[in-house]
C-alpha cells in the first residue's frame, strides 16, 4: 500500500480531487457523474487496504481522464511518482495531446526506434551519436553539442526521467524495468515508482507474454551470417555451422529438458556476436553517417543480433526458474517461424511486472469476470470498481441467431446458410457502412467466394497490415462499403456513420492449432472461453464510440450459446440486456 498521513479522510481526499480538477482545467470544471467518487475510491484503497485495483469502466466513462486525475492528485498533493502505461502509439498520442494542453510538466516517452536522428535519418538507437561509439547519455551530450540540445529523443527522455508522472508504452516500461534497471541499478534512468496505471489492461498478460517470447524466423540466419563475417575472430565458418546446427536441433527436438539445454548453448553462441556489435557499428560509420546500402543492411543485422540475444538470454533464465515443463515451442502455421512461450504466466507476471511496480490500477472496458481476470494476471487481494455505462443502447440491439454453428465439424453445412443471412443483412442496409468479423482469413476468403456478385462488390477484404490500412481508407471514404476480415475486434474506432451494422460471422475462438493456445487451454481450461469472450466484447464495441452513437450487431454463429454457458459472468450487464434471439430465416430475403 502507499504510505501517507494517517489523518487523511475520504472527505479531505474528495476535496483534494476537486481542487486538482479546478486548478488543472479551470474554475468551471466539473467531473462526469461518478468520476470523482471513482478517483477517491482508487486512491483511498491504495492508502488503506489494497495494492491492486481493477477498474471496469465502459467506453465513454473517461478512463484516460480518471488515470490522469489519480496520477495528478498523488503527484501534486502526496509527492508520489508513477507511470501510466499505454498499449499502442495512437493511444499514447491522445494522452500526449491532453498533457501538452493541461499537464506539460509530465513526461511522455516512446521507444528509441520511433524517434528520428536529425543527422543520419535513422532511428535514435542507430543515430549518429550511437554509431560514433558514444554509449552513455553523458558522453552523447558532451560530444554531440551541435545536435544533443535539440534531439527529440534526448529531450523527451530527460523530461520523462525527472517528471513525477511518465506516460509510456508497456513495451518501453518492461524493457526499462527488466533489462536496464537490473544492469544499471541505482543509475537506472527509470526507477521503480510508487504507482503504475495500466490502460487497456485486458491486454496486459498478452503484452508481457509477447515481450518475453523470442522467435526464430527464416531471415535470422542471413542476418547472423552478416555479423559473423564482420567479426574479428578465427573459425568464423565453425561458429556459423554451430549456430545453424543448434537451430536445426531446436527445430527438431520435442523433449523440453533437452530443448532448454540447446537453447542455452544457442544463446551463448549468439552472445559472442552481441559482444562485437558495437565495434562493428562503429567501423561502418563515418561521422555517424552510413555510406552505403550494404552498410545499412549490416547495421540492421547488428540491431537484430542485440535484441535476439537479449530475448533468448532472458527466456532461458525465465524457463530455468519456472521449470522446463512450462516451455512451449510454438511453430506458426503457414510459416517457418517458431515462437517460444512460457506457460507459467503467474511466474512470468510476478517476475516481469509485479516485482517492478508499486500499487497498480488496471483499467479496461472489457475486464469481464474480475475473478477470472485477477487469476490471469496473478493477483489475489484486490479491489474491484465497476462503473455503469453512459451509453444509450436502445437503438443498438444484438440479434443472435441460434440455428447454425460455425464449429469445425459443422461449418461446411452452416456456411451456405450464414452467407444467405449476410446477404439479407446487406439488403437491409443498402446505403450504410458496416463490418463483417469472420474469425479467420480463410473464412473471409470463403465468404467472398460464396457470396453473390451483386453483394461482393461492396465487400473489402485485406491481405496484411499494409493492405488493411489501404482498405480501411477506401472504407472510410465510401458510402456503403463493408470491411471484411479476421482482425476487426480491436484497434478500430468506427464512430457514427462509419459503422451502422456489424456481423459476427464466427465466434472468435483462438485457434487450437496454435501450440501455445492448445497448451494454455489445457493448463487453464477457463482461459479459452474467457479469452474468446473478451475478444467478442471488444468486437461488439467497434461501432459504438459515444453516448449518441448506434450500431446494430448480428451474431450468426450458434456457438455463442456454448460460449455463454461456459463463461456467463463475462457477459453480465448491458451486453445481455441487448441480446434478442431471432430465427435465421427472418434475415433471408428472397
Amino acid at each position: 500500500m502507499l504510505t501517507t498521513d494517517k489523518t487523511i479522510t475520504k472527505e479531505s481526499l474528495t476535496d483534494l480531487v476537486q481542487k486538482w480538477g479546478t486548478s488543472t482545467f479551470g474554475i468551471d470544471f466539473k467531473y462526469r457523474p461518478l468520476q470523482k467518487e471513482c478517483i477517491v475510491d482508487i486512491i483511498w484503497n491504495w492508502f488503506n487496504s489494497h495494492e491492486d485495483v481493477i477498474l471496469d469502466a465502459p467506453t465513454g466513462s473517461g478512463k484516460s481522464f480518471i488515470a490522469m486525475a489519480v496520477a495528478g492528485v498523488l503527484s501534486t498533493y502526496f509527492g508520489k511518482k508513477g507511470y501510466i502505461l499505454i498499449s499502442d502509439l495512437s493511444l499514447l498520442q491522445q494522452y500526449a495531446n491532453d498533457l501538452e494542453l493541461y499537464l506539460p510538466h509530465w513526461g511522455v516517452l516512446r521507444g528509441q526506434q520511433t524517434y528520428t536522428c536529425a543527422v543520419n535519418g535513422f532511428n535514435f538507437s542507430v543515430g549518429a551519436c550511437k554509431l560514433q561509439g558514444y554509449k552513455t547519455y553523458s558522453e552523447i551530450i558532451s560530444n554531440c553539442q551541435e545536435c544533443a540540445p535539440y534531439c527529440e529523443y534526448l529531450l523527451a527522455r530527460e523530461k520523462a526521467m525527472s517528471a513525477k508522472v511518465t506516460v509510456c508504452t508497456y513495451t518501453y516500461w518492461l524493457l526499462q524495468q527488466n533489462f536496464i534497471r537490473p544492469r544499471l541499478k541505482e543509475n537506472a534512468p527509470f526507477e521503480k515508482r510508487d504507482f503504475v496505471i495500466c490502460d487497456e489492461a485486458h491486454k496486459l498478460l498478452d503484452i508481457v507474454q509477447n515481450h518475453f517470447s523470442p522467435r526464430f524466423s527464416r531471415e535470422d540466419i542471413t542476418k547472423i551470417s552478416l555479423v559473423i563475417d564482420r567479426m574479428r575472430i578465427e573459425k568464423k565458418e565453425e561458429l556459423k555451422n554451430a549456430i545453424k546446427s543448434q537451430r536445426e536441433q531446436i527445430r527438431d527436438t520435442e523433449d523440453n529438458k533437452m530443448l532448454l539445454e540447446i537453447l542455452d548453448a544457442y544463446s551463448s553462441n549468439i552472445a559472442k556476436l552481441a559482444e562485437q556489435v558495437e565495434a562493428i557499428k562503429n567501423s561502418i560509420s563515418k561521422d555517424g553517417k552510413i555510406v552505403s546500402k550494404n552498410d545499412r543492411t549490416l547495421l540492421n543485422a547488428c540491431e537484430f543480433v542485440k535484441e535476439h540475444y537479449s530475448k533468448f538470454n532472458e527466456y532461458v533464465s525465465i524457463i530455468r526458474s519456472a521449470g522446463p515443463d512450462y516451455l512451449v515451442k510454438n511453430a506458426q502455421q503457414n510459416s517457418e517461424t517458431i515462437v517460444f512461450n512460457c506457460l507459467n504466466e503467474s511466474y512470468l507476471m510476478k517476475r516481469a511486472f509485479h516485482n517492478n511496480a508499486g500499487v497498480k490500477l488496471y483499467m479496461s472496458a472489457t475486464i469481464g469476470d474480475p475473478v477470472a481476470y485477477s487469476t490471469e494476471i496473478a493477483i489475489s487481494d484486490y479491489h474491484h470498481i465497476k462503473l455503469p455505462s453512459v451509453f444509450d443502447y436502445s437503438q443498438s440491439p444484438i440479434y443472435y441467431v441460434n440455428d447454425y454453428k460455425m464449429s469445425y465439424h459443422e461449418k461446411d453445412s452452416s456456411f451456405p446458410r450464414i452467407v444467405e443471412m449476410i446477404e439479407g443483412i446487406l439488403t437491409l442496409y443498402p446505403n450504410k457502412r458496416g463490418i463483417v468479423q469472420t474469425g479467420s482469413y480463410q473464412f473471409a476468403k470463403i465468404l467472398l467466394d460464396m457470396i453473390s456478385p451483386k453483394f461482393k462488390k461492396r465487400l473489402l477484404l485485406y491481405d496484411d497490415s499494409r493492405d488493411k490500412q489501404e482498405k480501411l481508407d477506401d472504407f472510410k471514404f465510401s458510402s456503403n462499403k463493408v470491411l471484411v476480415g479476421p482482425s476487426l475486434t480491436e484497434g478500430l474506432s468506427l464512430n457514427d456513420e462509419l459503422c451502422r451494422f456489424q456481423i459476427i460471422m464466427k465466434v472468435p475462438y483462438p485457434s487450437l492449432a496454435d501450440k501455445y493456445v492448445a497448451a494454455k487451454s489445457k493448463f487453464n481450461p477457463k482461459w479459452y472461453s474467457n479469452a474468446t469472450a473478451i475478444t467478442l466484447l471488444q468486437g461488439v464495441g467497434r461501432g459504438i464510440r459515444s453516448s449518441t452513437d448506434w450500431c446494430v450487431t448480428f451474431i450468426l454463429d450458434a456457438c455463442f450459446g456454448t460460449l455463454y454457458s461456459n463463461c456467463s459472468k463475462m457477459f453480465e450487464g448491458d451486453f445481455m440486456n441487448r441480446i434478442q434471439l431471432i430465427p435465421g430465416q427472418s434475415l433471408v430475403i428472397k
